[in-house]
């Protein structure tokens, strides 16, 4: 599965409004760290250890009104688990996403979305 599949479900994240979100708390600080350096060194740039950490941690994109913390437990690995063992569920939720997710009644796009990120916080039971 490819990571552009869910772009409909979370294009309405990524707006102005957006807020950036880090899972990990000592990535959050370690952001909040290179944030206040750059704003008080014009031209800093972090180091090449500092942006591996960071590209090693999880960050989210929330709008104001999004419910806070929906997706920190989402894992794309458990959906595609479930799609690859035929889970039926899965396959039309990803189906539906990549095909008509950019179509859909702002509703339906909610419960898709829903759908998705309790499928996929879910692991897949042996």
């Amino acid at each position: 599965m490819c990571p552009d599949e869910f772009a409909p479900l979370s294009r309405p994240l990524l707006g102005s409004a957006a807020l950036r979100r880090d899972v990990d708390a000592a990535a959050a600080q370690l952001v909040k760290r290179e944030e206040d350096r750059m704003r008080r060194t014009p031209g800093y740039r972090s180091s090449r250890r500092t942006l591996q950490k960071l590209a090693h941690s999880y960050l989210l994109y929330e709008c104001a009104d999004a419910e806070h913390g929906a997706w920190d437990r989402f894992h794309v690995r458990n959906l595609g688990l479930k799609c690859a063992a035929g889970d039926r569920a899965a396959l039309a939720a990803v189906a539906q996403a990549k095909n008509f997710g950019d179509r859909l009644p702002a509703g339906d796009l909610e419960r898709l979305r829903a759908a998705i990120i309790q499928l996929g916080s879910e692991p897949k039971q042996i």
